[in-house]
Protein backbone atom coordinates (compact mmCIF):
# COMPACT_ATOMS: atom_id res chain seq x y z
CA UNK A 1 0.00 0.00 0.00
CA UNK A 2 0.85 3.67 -0.52
CA UNK A 3 1.95 5.79 2.27
CA UNK A 4 -0.67 7.82 3.87
CA UNK A 5 -0.22 10.18 6.38
CA UNK A 6 -2.77 12.68 8.01
CA UNK A 7 -3.02 14.38 11.81
CA UNK A 8 -4.77 11.43 13.27
CA UNK A 9 -2.35 8.98 12.69
CA UNK A 10 1.24 10.87 12.68
CA UNK A 11 3.26 9.84 15.16
CA UNK A 12 6.61 11.28 15.37
CA UNK A 13 9.38 9.80 17.32
CA UNK A 14 12.81 11.32 18.08
CA UNK A 15 16.09 9.55 19.25
CA UNK A 16 18.44 12.18 20.46
CA UNK A 17 21.37 12.45 23.12
CA UNK A 18 20.41 15.95 23.88
CA UNK A 19 18.34 16.60 27.37
CA UNK A 20 16.03 18.80 25.88
CA UNK A 21 13.80 18.65 22.87
CA UNK A 22 11.71 21.54 21.55
CA UNK A 23 8.81 20.43 18.88
CA UNK A 24 6.98 22.63 16.83
CA UNK A 25 3.61 21.95 15.34
CA UNK A 26 0.96 24.04 13.41
CA UNK A 27 -2.17 25.80 14.86
CA UNK A 28 -4.12 23.59 13.14
CA UNK A 29 -2.97 20.02 14.25
CA UNK A 30 -5.43 20.14 16.75
CA UNK A 31 -5.02 17.57 19.39
CA UNK A 32 -2.15 16.13 17.31
CA UNK A 33 0.62 18.36 19.43
CA UNK A 34 -0.22 16.91 22.45
CA UNK A 35 -0.39 13.26 21.51
CA UNK A 36 3.05 13.58 19.36
CA UNK A 37 4.21 15.14 22.89
CA UNK A 38 2.64 12.42 25.12
CA UNK A 39 4.34 9.88 22.90
CA UNK A 40 7.55 11.33 22.77
CA UNK A 41 7.87 12.17 26.39
CA UNK A 42 6.54 8.57 27.14
CA UNK A 43 9.64 7.04 24.98
CA UNK A 44 12.23 9.18 25.97
CA UNK A 45 11.33 10.49 29.47
CA UNK A 46 12.09 14.17 28.37
CA UNK A 47 10.15 17.16 28.73
CA UNK A 48 8.97 18.41 25.96
CA UNK A 49 7.65 21.58 24.73
CA UNK A 50 5.55 22.41 22.17
CA UNK A 51 5.25 26.12 19.90
CA UNK A 52 2.17 26.32 17.44
CA UNK A 53 2.54 28.81 14.43
CA UNK A 54 0.82 28.91 11.21
CA UNK A 55 0.94 26.25 8.68
CA UNK A 56 3.03 27.69 5.78
CA UNK A 57 5.96 26.37 4.83
CA UNK A 58 7.36 29.40 3.75
CA UNK A 59 6.83 31.16 7.26
CA UNK A 60 8.49 27.89 8.83
CA UNK A 61 11.21 28.21 7.34
CA UNK A 62 11.84 31.85 8.03
CA UNK A 63 10.69 31.51 11.46
CA UNK A 64 13.38 29.10 12.04
CA UNK A 65 16.42 31.65 12.55
CA UNK A 66 14.49 33.11 14.84
CA UNK A 67 13.40 29.64 17.11
CA UNK A 68 16.84 28.32 16.91
CA UNK A 69 18.09 30.56 19.51
CA UNK A 70 15.86 29.28 21.83
CA UNK A 71 16.99 26.06 21.01
CA UNK A 72 20.68 27.19 21.64
CA UNK A 73 19.54 28.24 25.22
CA UNK A 74 17.55 24.82 25.87
CA UNK A 75 21.03 22.68 24.48
CA UNK A 76 18.10 20.86 22.35
CA UNK A 77 17.11 19.30 18.81
CA UNK A 78 13.94 21.49 17.25
CA UNK A 79 11.33 19.60 14.91
CA UNK A 80 8.99 21.76 13.06
CA UNK A 81 6.62 19.89 11.09
CA UNK A 82 3.40 21.27 9.08
CA UNK A 83 1.16 20.14 6.11
CA UNK A 84 -0.15 21.60 3.43
CA UNK A 85 -2.87 20.97 0.82
CA UNK A 86 -1.54 19.58 -2.10
CA UNK A 87 -3.15 21.37 -4.71
CA UNK A 88 -1.11 19.95 -7.40
CA UNK A 89 -1.89 16.74 -7.34
CA UNK A 90 -5.57 15.92 -7.98
CA UNK A 91 -5.82 13.19 -4.77
CA UNK A 92 -7.31 15.95 -2.03
CA UNK A 93 -4.04 14.57 -0.44
CA UNK A 94 -1.54 16.51 1.87
CA UNK A 95 2.27 16.93 1.76
CA UNK A 96 4.08 16.96 5.01
CA UNK A 97 7.05 18.68 5.34
CA UNK A 98 9.54 17.85 8.52
CA UNK A 99 11.88 20.46 9.20
CA UNK A 100 15.19 19.16 11.52
CA UNK A 101 17.21 21.57 12.94
CA UNK A 102 20.12 20.31 15.35
CA UNK A 103 22.01 23.39 17.10
CA UNK A 104 25.50 22.80 17.15
CA UNK A 105 28.86 25.79 17.62
CA UNK A 106 28.58 26.15 14.19
CA UNK A 107 24.64 27.67 13.97
CA UNK A 108 21.62 25.79 12.96
CA UNK A 109 21.92 22.47 10.25
CA UNK A 110 18.62 21.97 8.59
CA UNK A 111 17.11 19.03 6.30
CA UNK A 112 14.26 19.40 4.55
CA UNK A 113 11.66 16.04 4.22
CA UNK A 114 8.83 16.26 1.46
CA UNK A 115 6.24 13.32 1.72
CA UNK A 116 2.89 13.01 -0.14
CA UNK A 117 -0.15 10.27 -0.32
CA UNK A 118 2.17 8.39 -3.08
CA UNK A 119 5.69 8.19 -2.55
CA UNK A 120 8.62 10.04 -0.30
CA UNK A 121 9.24 13.25 -2.65
CA UNK A 122 13.04 13.17 -1.21
CA UNK A 123 13.51 11.31 1.25
CA UNK A 124 13.25 8.27 -0.51
CA UNK A 125 14.99 7.20 -4.02
CA UNK A 126 13.54 3.93 -3.81
CA UNK A 127 10.03 4.80 -2.72
CA UNK A 128 6.89 3.05 -4.56
CA UNK A 129 3.31 2.47 -4.23
CA UNK A 130 3.67 -0.21 -1.63
CA UNK A 131 5.84 -0.95 1.79
CA UNK A 132 8.52 1.75 0.87
CA UNK A 133 12.54 1.93 1.73
CA UNK A 134 13.77 5.06 2.99
CA UNK A 135 17.60 5.95 3.33
CA UNK A 136 18.17 7.50 6.35
CA UNK A 137 21.95 9.40 7.01
CA UNK A 138 22.28 11.38 10.14
CA UNK A 139 24.87 13.61 8.63
CA UNK A 140 24.91 16.38 10.59
CA UNK A 141 21.90 15.86 12.97
CA UNK A 142 23.88 15.01 15.53
CA UNK A 143 22.12 11.15 14.85
CA UNK A 144 18.54 12.36 14.93
CA UNK A 145 16.12 10.62 12.70
CA UNK A 146 12.09 10.85 12.00
CA UNK A 147 10.46 7.77 11.76
CA UNK A 148 6.40 7.11 11.80
CA UNK A 149 5.12 4.23 13.04
CA UNK A 150 2.45 2.47 15.78
CA UNK A 151 4.25 2.55 18.78
CA UNK A 152 2.11 0.61 20.25
CA UNK A 153 2.22 -2.14 18.03
CA UNK A 154 6.01 -2.34 17.61
CA UNK A 155 7.65 -0.50 21.01
CA UNK A 156 10.94 -2.29 20.49
CA UNK A 157 11.42 -0.40 17.41
CA UNK A 158 13.13 2.35 19.30
CA UNK A 159 15.88 0.45 20.66
CA UNK A 160 16.41 -0.50 16.62
CA UNK A 161 16.21 2.86 15.74
CA UNK A 162 18.89 4.01 18.17
CA UNK A 163 20.79 1.13 17.35
CA UNK A 164 20.85 1.42 13.92
CA UNK A 165 21.88 5.33 14.41
CA UNK A 166 24.86 3.79 16.42
CA UNK A 167 26.28 1.33 14.20
CA UNK A 168 26.11 3.10 10.76
CA UNK A 169 26.15 6.53 9.18
CA UNK A 170 23.11 5.34 6.77
CA UNK A 171 20.48 3.03 6.96
CA UNK A 172 17.02 1.39 5.39
CA UNK A 173 13.76 1.81 6.79
CA UNK A 174 11.01 -0.19 5.10
CA UNK A 175 7.75 1.02 6.45
CA UNK A 176 4.03 1.14 5.28
CA UNK A 177 1.96 4.36 6.12
CA UNK A 178 2.37 5.02 10.07
CA UNK A 179 4.61 1.65 10.61
CA UNK A 180 7.76 0.79 10.44
CA UNK A 181 8.48 -3.09 9.10
CA UNK A 182 12.18 -2.71 9.19
CA UNK A 183 15.01 -1.23 9.39
CA UNK A 184 18.38 -2.38 7.46
CA UNK A 185 22.15 -1.19 6.49
CA UNK A 186 21.22 -2.69 2.72
CA UNK A 187 18.15 -2.26 0.60
CA UNK A 188 17.86 -5.79 0.22
CA UNK A 189 14.75 -7.44 -1.60
CA UNK A 190 11.38 -6.11 -0.66
CA UNK A 191 8.05 -8.67 -1.75
CA UNK A 192 4.69 -8.51 -1.66
CA UNK A 193 2.29 -11.46 -1.73
CA UNK A 194 -1.45 -12.08 -3.02
CA UNK A 195 -3.79 -14.59 -2.75
CA UNK A 196 -7.11 -15.42 -4.00
CA UNK A 197 -9.18 -18.45 -1.95
CA UNK A 198 -11.88 -19.69 -3.71
CA UNK A 199 -13.95 -22.33 -2.51
CA UNK A 200 -12.14 -25.20 -5.05
CA UNK A 201 -8.75 -23.70 -5.89
CA UNK A 202 -6.78 -21.33 -4.49
CA UNK A 203 -4.07 -18.94 -6.59
CA UNK A 204 -0.74 -17.38 -4.74
CA UNK A 205 1.37 -14.33 -6.44
CA UNK A 206 4.76 -12.92 -5.31
CA UNK A 207 5.38 -9.89 -6.34
CA UNK A 208 8.66 -7.07 -6.59
CA UNK A 209 7.66 -4.42 -3.91
CA UNK A 210 9.72 -1.75 -6.33
CA UNK A 211 8.21 -2.22 -9.37
CA UNK A 212 5.27 -4.57 -8.92
CA UNK A 213 6.18 -7.29 -11.09
CA UNK A 214 5.11 -10.77 -10.71
CA UNK A 215 7.65 -13.02 -9.57
CA UNK A 216 6.27 -16.25 -9.25
CA UNK A 217 3.06 -18.05 -9.15
CA UNK A 218 1.23 -21.09 -7.92
CA UNK A 219 -2.42 -22.70 -7.39
CA UNK A 220 -3.57 -25.61 -5.71
CA UNK A 221 -6.71 -27.39 -4.36
CA UNK A 222 -8.71 -25.58 -1.52
CA UNK A 223 -7.88 -28.13 1.92
CA UNK A 224 -11.40 -27.07 2.99
CA UNK A 225 -12.66 -29.32 0.52
CA UNK A 226 -12.26 -32.59 2.69
CA UNK A 227 -15.02 -30.70 4.88
CA UNK A 228 -17.59 -29.75 2.30
CA UNK A 229 -17.82 -28.94 -1.77
CA UNK A 230 -18.61 -25.78 -0.90
CA UNK A 231 -19.57 -22.67 0.94
CA UNK A 232 -22.89 -23.96 2.52
CA UNK A 233 -21.78 -27.05 4.01
CA UNK A 234 -18.28 -25.93 5.11
CA UNK A 235 -20.37 -23.32 6.48
CA UNK A 236 -22.68 -25.99 8.35
CA UNK A 237 -19.52 -27.91 9.53
CA UNK A 238 -18.03 -24.91 11.34
CA UNK A 239 -20.98 -24.48 12.98
CA UNK A 240 -21.19 -28.15 14.41
CA UNK A 241 -17.63 -28.30 14.88
CA UNK A 242 -15.81 -24.76 15.25
CA UNK A 243 -13.57 -22.84 12.61
CA UNK A 244 -10.33 -24.23 14.05
CA UNK A 245 -9.92 -26.60 11.51
CA UNK A 246 -11.15 -25.16 8.35
CA UNK A 247 -9.01 -22.10 9.35
CA UNK A 248 -5.84 -24.12 10.67
CA UNK A 249 -5.68 -26.11 6.79
CA UNK A 250 -6.67 -23.00 4.59
CA UNK A 251 -3.63 -21.14 6.77
CA UNK A 252 -1.35 -23.79 6.02
CA UNK A 253 -1.94 -24.31 2.53
CA UNK A 254 -1.02 -20.91 2.16
CA UNK A 255 1.98 -20.20 4.08
CA UNK A 256 3.19 -23.16 2.39
CA UNK A 257 2.54 -21.63 -1.07
CA UNK A 258 4.46 -18.94 0.17
CA UNK A 259 7.25 -21.22 1.04
CA UNK A 260 6.89 -22.37 -2.66
CA UNK A 261 6.98 -18.72 -4.09
CA UNK A 262 9.57 -17.44 -2.55
CA UNK A 263 11.78 -20.45 -3.21
CA UNK A 264 10.79 -19.88 -7.10
CA UNK A 265 11.93 -16.53 -7.20
CA UNK A 266 15.05 -16.96 -5.25
CA UNK A 267 13.68 -14.90 -2.29
CA UNK A 268 13.65 -15.31 1.43
CA UNK A 269 9.88 -15.47 3.53
CA UNK A 270 11.54 -12.66 5.35
CA UNK A 271 11.41 -10.58 2.41
CA UNK A 272 7.37 -10.74 2.30
CA UNK A 273 6.27 -7.45 3.76
CA UNK A 274 2.74 -7.84 3.17
CA UNK A 275 0.13 -10.64 2.16
CA UNK A 276 -3.31 -9.52 0.26
CA UNK A 277 -6.12 -12.31 0.69
CA UNK A 278 -9.28 -11.91 -1.10
CA UNK A 279 -12.13 -14.63 -1.54
CA UNK A 280 -15.91 -15.31 -1.15
CA UNK A 281 -17.51 -14.06 2.38
CA UNK A 282 -17.19 -17.63 3.50
CA UNK A 283 -13.88 -17.95 2.87
CA UNK A 284 -12.96 -14.96 3.97
CA UNK A 285 -14.61 -15.94 7.26
CA UNK A 286 -13.29 -19.08 8.04
CA UNK A 287 -9.71 -18.06 6.95
CA UNK A 288 -9.82 -15.13 9.74
CA UNK A 289 -11.32 -17.54 12.08
CA UNK A 290 -14.62 -16.10 12.26
CA UNK A 291 -18.21 -18.24 12.29
CA UNK A 292 -20.19 -18.15 9.65
CA UNK A 293 -22.81 -18.58 11.45
CA UNK A 294 -24.02 -15.04 10.22
CA UNK A 295 -24.20 -15.87 6.42
CA UNK A 296 -26.75 -18.89 6.91
CA UNK A 297 -28.98 -17.35 8.94
CA UNK A 298 -31.29 -14.28 7.99
CA UNK A 299 -30.33 -11.75 6.61
CA UNK A 300 -27.01 -13.36 5.67
CA UNK A 301 -24.86 -10.81 6.24
CA UNK A 302 -21.12 -10.63 6.85
CA UNK A 303 -19.64 -10.75 10.44
CA UNK A 304 -17.28 -7.70 9.30
CA UNK A 305 -17.41 -6.67 6.19
CA UNK A 306 -15.24 -3.68 6.15
CA UNK A 307 -11.19 -3.77 4.92
CA UNK A 308 -9.26 -4.98 7.77
CA UNK A 309 -4.99 -4.54 8.35
CA UNK A 310 -3.93 -7.20 10.81
CA UNK A 311 -0.56 -8.73 11.79
CA UNK A 312 0.33 -11.34 8.73
CA UNK A 313 2.21 -13.17 12.11
CA UNK A 314 -1.08 -13.61 13.65
CA UNK A 315 -2.65 -16.29 11.29
CA UNK A 316 0.33 -18.50 10.38
CA UNK A 317 2.41 -16.95 7.79
CA UNK A 318 5.75 -17.19 8.00
CA UNK A 319 6.85 -14.05 6.24
CA UNK A 320 8.60 -10.66 7.41
CA UNK A 321 7.94 -10.45 11.44
CA UNK A 322 5.75 -7.32 11.45
CA UNK A 323 4.45 -7.97 7.45
CA UNK A 324 1.06 -6.59 7.23
CA UNK A 325 -2.13 -9.07 5.94
CA UNK A 326 -4.64 -7.17 4.02
CA UNK A 327 -8.67 -8.40 3.32
CA UNK A 328 -10.36 -6.60 1.36
CA UNK A 329 -14.24 -5.73 2.25
CA UNK A 330 -16.80 -7.74 1.73
CA UNK A 331 -20.00 -6.42 0.25
CA UNK A 332 -22.58 -8.73 1.12
CA UNK A 333 -23.14 -12.21 2.85
CA UNK A 334 -21.97 -14.26 -0.57
CA UNK A 335 -20.36 -11.42 -2.70
CA UNK A 336 -16.98 -11.55 -0.78
CA UNK A 337 -13.75 -9.53 -0.99
CA UNK A 338 -12.75 -11.93 -4.40
CA UNK A 339 -15.80 -9.49 -6.16
CA UNK A 340 -13.89 -6.67 -4.40
CA UNK A 341 -10.68 -8.05 -6.17
CA UNK A 342 -12.98 -8.09 -9.57
CA UNK A 343 -14.06 -4.54 -9.31
CA UNK A 344 -10.59 -3.29 -8.48
CA UNK A 345 -9.34 -5.21 -11.77
CA UNK A 346 -11.76 -4.19 -14.22
CA UNK A 347 -13.36 -1.02 -12.51
CA UNK A 348 -16.67 -1.23 -14.21
CA UNK A 349 -17.45 2.03 -11.51
CA UNK A 350 -15.82 4.18 -14.00
CA UNK A 351 -17.02 3.46 -17.75
CA UNK A 352 -20.30 5.15 -19.05
CA UNK A 353 -21.01 1.93 -21.23
CA UNK A 354 -23.39 -0.94 -19.20
CA UNK A 355 -21.47 -4.20 -18.75
CA UNK A 356 -21.78 -7.31 -16.51
CA UNK A 357 -18.79 -9.19 -14.51
CA UNK A 358 -19.27 -13.18 -14.19
CA UNK A 359 -16.87 -14.73 -11.83
CA UNK A 360 -18.01 -18.35 -12.93
CA UNK A 361 -16.61 -19.98 -9.85
CA UNK A 362 -18.37 -22.20 -6.81
CA UNK A 363 -20.64 -18.79 -6.18
CA UNK A 364 -20.78 -17.35 -9.46
CA UNK A 365 -20.88 -13.26 -8.32
CA UNK A 366 -21.66 -11.02 -10.93
CA UNK A 367 -22.20 -7.31 -11.26
CA UNK A 368 -23.74 -5.73 -13.33
CA UNK A 369 -24.32 -1.50 -14.09
CA UNK A 370 -21.75 1.38 -15.08
CA UNK A 371 -20.66 4.39 -13.03
CA UNK A 372 -23.57 5.38 -12.41
CA UNK A 373 -25.42 2.62 -10.77
CA UNK A 374 -24.36 -1.65 -10.07
CA UNK A 375 -25.99 -4.07 -8.61
CA UNK A 376 -24.64 -7.47 -7.95
CA UNK A 377 -25.66 -11.20 -6.55
CA UNK A 378 -24.05 -14.54 -6.29
CA UNK A 379 -26.14 -17.52 -7.59
CA UNK A 380 -24.65 -21.02 -6.20
CA UNK A 381 -23.69 -22.48 -9.04
CA UNK A 382 -21.56 -25.26 -7.59
CA UNK A 383 -18.08 -26.28 -8.61
CA UNK A 384 -18.81 -28.25 -11.68
CA UNK A 385 -17.03 -25.93 -13.82
CA UNK A 386 -13.94 -25.96 -11.52
CA UNK A 387 -13.68 -29.64 -12.27
CA UNK A 388 -15.32 -30.79 -8.80
CA UNK A 389 -18.33 -33.24 -8.95
CA UNK A 390 -17.87 -33.90 -12.15
CA UNK A 391 -16.60 -37.75 -12.57
CA UNK A 392 -13.86 -37.06 -14.93
CA UNK A 393 -13.43 -33.62 -13.73
CA UNK A 394 -10.17 -31.58 -12.80
CA UNK A 395 -8.37 -28.48 -12.90
CA UNK A 396 -6.87 -27.30 -15.69
CA UNK A 397 -3.64 -29.24 -15.62
CA UNK A 398 -1.47 -31.15 -17.62
CA UNK A 399 -3.26 -33.47 -19.12
CA UNK A 400 -7.18 -32.11 -19.08
CA UNK A 401 -9.17 -31.95 -21.68
CA UNK A 402 -9.56 -28.34 -21.97
CA UNK A 403 -11.54 -27.77 -25.74
CA UNK A 404 -13.82 -30.33 -27.31
CA UNK A 405 -15.08 -29.92 -30.89
CA UNK A 406 -17.93 -32.36 -33.34
CA UNK A 407 -17.03 -31.86 -36.95
CA UNK A 408 -18.39 -33.83 -39.69
CA UNK A 409 -19.44 -36.33 -37.28
CA UNK A 410 -15.74 -36.67 -35.16
CA UNK A 411 -14.88 -35.72 -32.25
CA UNK A 412 -11.82 -34.05 -32.01
CA UNK A 413 -10.10 -32.11 -28.58
CA UNK A 414 -6.88 -30.87 -27.09
CA UNK A 415 -5.25 -31.19 -23.70
CA UNK A 416 -3.16 -28.82 -21.62
CA UNK A 417 0.80 -29.37 -22.33
CA UNK A 418 -0.55 -31.63 -25.17
CA UNK A 419 -0.08 -35.02 -22.62
CA UNK A 420 -2.37 -37.91 -23.02
CA UNK A 421 -5.92 -37.31 -21.88
CA UNK A 422 -6.72 -37.69 -17.70
CA UNK A 423 -9.87 -35.71 -17.36
CA UNK A 424 -11.82 -32.90 -18.07
CA UNK A 425 -11.47 -29.33 -16.94
CA UNK A 426 -14.22 -26.58 -17.32
CA UNK A 427 -13.76 -25.06 -20.66
CA UNK A 428 -14.08 -28.76 -22.14
CA UNK A 429 -16.49 -29.65 -20.34
CA UNK A 430 -18.33 -26.48 -21.60
CA UNK A 431 -16.99 -27.71 -25.38
CA UNK A 432 -18.02 -31.23 -24.37
CA UNK A 433 -21.91 -30.77 -23.69
CA UNK A 434 -22.50 -28.69 -26.63
CA UNK A 435 -20.78 -30.78 -29.30
CA UNK A 436 -23.02 -33.31 -27.53
CA UNK A 437 -25.98 -31.04 -28.13
CA UNK A 438 -24.77 -30.59 -31.87
CA UNK A 439 -24.59 -34.38 -32.42
CA UNK A 440 -27.99 -34.61 -31.29
CA UNK A 441 -27.25 -36.73 -28.01
CA UNK A 442 -29.08 -34.61 -26.01
CA UNK A 443 -32.35 -34.38 -25.42
CA UNK A 444 -33.85 -30.29 -24.47
CA UNK A 445 -33.96 -31.68 -20.77
CA UNK A 446 -30.46 -32.93 -20.84
CA UNK A 447 -31.17 -36.73 -21.23
CA UNK A 448 -27.90 -38.64 -22.82
CA UNK A 449 -28.62 -40.89 -25.69
CA UNK A 450 -24.82 -41.27 -26.74
CA UNK A 451 -25.54 -44.52 -28.36
CA UNK A 452 -22.64 -46.06 -26.93
CA UNK A 453 -21.98 -49.67 -25.41
CA UNK A 454 -22.93 -48.13 -21.62
CA UNK A 455 -26.03 -46.10 -21.07
CA UNK A 456 -25.85 -42.73 -19.59
CA UNK A 457 -22.51 -42.44 -20.18
CA UNK A 458 -20.16 -40.58 -23.20
CA UNK A 459 -16.83 -41.69 -23.68
CA UNK A 460 -14.93 -39.34 -25.31
CA UNK A 461 -10.97 -40.78 -24.49
CA UNK A 462 -11.69 -44.84 -24.14
CA UNK A 463 -8.69 -45.73 -21.99
CA UNK A 464 -6.48 -47.38 -24.05
CA UNK A 465 -6.01 -44.01 -26.20
CA UNK A 466 -6.00 -41.66 -22.81
CA UNK A 467 -3.01 -41.21 -19.93
CA UNK A 468 -5.26 -43.16 -17.35
CA UNK A 469 -7.07 -46.75 -17.05
CA UNK A 470 -10.01 -44.89 -16.59
CA UNK A 471 -9.99 -42.59 -19.71
CA UNK A 472 -12.72 -39.57 -20.10
CA UNK A 473 -16.14 -39.78 -20.16
CA UNK A 474 -19.40 -37.76 -19.40
CA UNK A 475 -22.14 -39.31 -17.13
CA UNK A 476 -25.66 -38.41 -17.14
CA UNK A 477 -25.46 -37.04 -13.40
CA UNK A 478 -22.17 -34.94 -14.45
CA UNK A 479 -25.00 -33.56 -17.11
CA UNK A 480 -26.87 -32.92 -14.58
CA UNK A 481 -24.56 -30.82 -12.07
CA UNK A 482 -23.76 -28.62 -15.60
CA UNK A 483 -27.12 -28.00 -15.84
CA UNK A 484 -27.57 -26.59 -12.33
CA UNK A 485 -24.55 -24.79 -12.45
CA UNK A 486 -25.77 -22.82 -15.66
CA UNK A 487 -29.36 -22.46 -14.99
CA UNK A 488 -27.99 -20.81 -11.91
CA UNK A 489 -25.66 -18.16 -13.82
CA UNK A 490 -28.91 -17.29 -16.68
CA UNK A 491 -31.16 -16.85 -13.81
CA UNK A 492 -29.06 -14.26 -12.19
CA UNK A 493 -27.95 -12.87 -14.71
CA UNK A 494 -31.51 -12.38 -15.53
CA UNK A 495 -32.13 -11.00 -12.03
CA UNK A 496 -30.02 -8.62 -12.45
CA UNK A 497 -31.10 -6.85 -15.53
CA UNK A 498 -34.33 -6.92 -14.32
CA UNK A 499 -33.25 -5.01 -10.82
CA UNK A 500 -31.80 -2.12 -13.44
CA UNK A 501 -34.93 -2.51 -15.84
CA UNK A 502 -32.61 -3.01 -19.35
CA UNK A 503 -32.39 -6.09 -21.59
CA UNK A 504 -29.29 -8.17 -23.32
CA UNK A 505 -28.96 -5.24 -25.97
CA UNK A 506 -27.96 -2.92 -23.31
CA UNK A 507 -25.14 -4.49 -22.15
CA UNK A 508 -22.06 -3.76 -24.01
CA UNK A 509 -19.15 -5.96 -22.56
CA UNK A 510 -19.38 -9.02 -20.46
CA UNK A 511 -16.73 -9.70 -18.63
CA UNK A 512 -15.92 -13.35 -17.65
CA UNK A 513 -13.26 -13.87 -14.75
CA UNK A 514 -12.50 -16.99 -13.01
CA UNK A 515 -10.06 -20.04 -13.70
CA UNK A 516 -10.86 -20.86 -16.96
CA UNK A 517 -12.37 -17.76 -18.60
CA UNK A 518 -9.34 -17.20 -20.83
CA UNK A 519 -10.23 -20.88 -22.05
CA UNK A 520 -13.87 -20.62 -22.15
CA UNK A 521 -15.82 -20.69 -25.46
CA UNK A 522 -18.18 -17.90 -25.85
CA UNK A 523 -19.70 -20.11 -28.31
CA UNK A 524 -20.37 -22.96 -26.61
CA UNK A 525 -21.08 -20.93 -23.35
CA UNK A 526 -23.98 -19.83 -25.19
CA UNK A 527 -25.16 -23.56 -27.12
CA UNK A 528 -25.54 -24.82 -23.32
CA UNK A 529 -27.37 -21.28 -22.19
CA UNK A 530 -24.77 -20.45 -19.77
CA UNK A 531 -24.55 -17.13 -21.50
CA UNK A 532 -27.89 -15.45 -23.52
CA UNK A 533 -27.13 -16.00 -27.00
CA UNK A 534 -27.41 -12.21 -27.81
CA UNK A 535 -24.07 -11.93 -25.50
CA UNK A 536 -21.79 -14.52 -26.90
CA UNK A 537 -20.03 -11.46 -28.98
CA UNK A 538 -19.80 -9.60 -26.24
CA UNK A 539 -17.35 -11.74 -24.05
CA UNK A 540 -14.16 -10.35 -22.74
CA UNK A 541 -12.47 -12.80 -20.61
CA UNK A 542 -10.00 -11.45 -17.70
CA UNK A 543 -8.88 -14.15 -16.10
CA UNK A 544 -8.41 -14.25 -12.29
CA UNK A 545 -9.13 -10.87 -12.09
CA UNK A 546 -9.90 -11.58 -8.19
CA UNK A 547 -6.36 -12.15 -7.95
CA UNK A 548 -5.45 -8.79 -10.00
CA UNK A 549 -7.24 -7.07 -8.31
CA UNK A 550 -5.49 -8.15 -4.68
CA UNK A 551 -2.50 -7.49 -6.46
CA UNK A 552 -3.94 -3.96 -7.28
CA UNK A 553 -4.38 -3.78 -3.93
CA UNK A 554 -0.73 -4.07 -2.82
CA UNK A 555 0.82 -1.34 -5.25
CA UNK A 556 -2.29 1.07 -5.22
CA UNK A 557 -3.44 2.54 -2.28
CA UNK A 558 -5.54 4.99 -3.49
CA UNK A 559 -7.83 2.84 -5.95
CA UNK A 560 -7.81 0.56 -2.97
CA UNK A 561 -9.26 3.55 -0.79
CA UNK A 562 -11.94 3.73 -3.85
CA UNK A 563 -12.79 0.31 -3.72
CA UNK A 564 -14.14 0.93 0.28
CA UNK A 565 -16.47 3.95 -1.03
CA UNK A 566 -17.86 1.54 -3.81
CA UNK A 567 -18.28 -1.61 -1.81
CA UNK A 568 -20.90 0.84 -0.37
CA UNK A 569 -22.66 2.15 -3.07
CA UNK A 570 -23.29 -1.13 -4.76
CA UNK A 571 -26.73 -2.52 -4.52
CA UNK A 572 -26.91 -6.41 -3.47
CA UNK A 573 -30.27 -8.70 -5.00
CA UNK A 574 -30.62 -11.17 -2.82
CA UNK A 575 -32.11 -14.32 -4.68
CA UNK A 576 -32.25 -17.16 -1.53
CA UNK A 577 -36.15 -16.18 -1.41
CA UNK A 578 -36.52 -14.88 -4.56
CA UNK A 579 -39.83 -16.56 -6.11
CA UNK A 580 -38.26 -14.77 -9.10
CA UNK A 581 -35.24 -16.06 -9.12
CA UNK A 582 -36.89 -19.76 -8.26
CA UNK A 583 -38.70 -19.58 -11.72
CA UNK A 584 -36.14 -18.36 -13.98
CA UNK A 585 -33.94 -21.42 -12.76
CA UNK A 586 -36.49 -23.74 -13.58
CA UNK A 587 -37.04 -21.66 -16.99
CA UNK A 588 -32.88 -22.07 -17.06
CA UNK A 589 -32.23 -25.49 -16.38
CA UNK A 590 -33.31 -27.20 -20.20
CA UNK A 591 -31.62 -26.98 -23.43
CA UNK A 592 -32.60 -25.53 -26.41
CA UNK A 593 -31.61 -28.17 -29.09
CA UNK A 594 -33.22 -26.58 -32.05
CA UNK A 595 -35.38 -28.91 -32.91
Amino acid sequence: MAISINDRQLITQFITNTQNLNVNLPTNGGGCANLVRGIIEQATGKRISVNPFGASLESMIQKINTYHDLAKCNNGDILYFVHLPNAAVNLHQTIHYAIFCNVNNAGVQKNVIGINGLADLSFSPTAYHGVVASVISPGNFNGVGQVIYDTVAFPNILGELYGMRRDSDEWYVIYSRRRILEMRKEAGRRCLAAFDIGTTTIAGYLLDGADGRTLAVESRMNPQAQYGADVIMRANYALEHGTEALSMCVRKAVNEMLGSLAEDAGIRREDVFQVCVVGNTCMHHLFLGISPASLVHAPYTPAVSERLVLNAGDYGLAVQERAELLMLSDIAGYVGADTCGCLLAIRQDQQEEISLMIDIGTNGEMVLGNRERMVTCSTAAGPAFEGAKIECGMRGAAGAVDHVKYEDGKWNYTTVGNKPAVGLCGSGLIDLVAGLLDAGMLDENGVLRSGQEKQGMFILVPPERGGNERGVYLTQKDIGEVQLAKAAIAAGIQMLMERLGITEDDICSVYIAGAFGNYMDPVSAGKIGLLPATLVKKVKPVGNAAGEGAKIALVNEKEMLEMDELVRKIEFVELAASADFQDHFIDELGFETGE
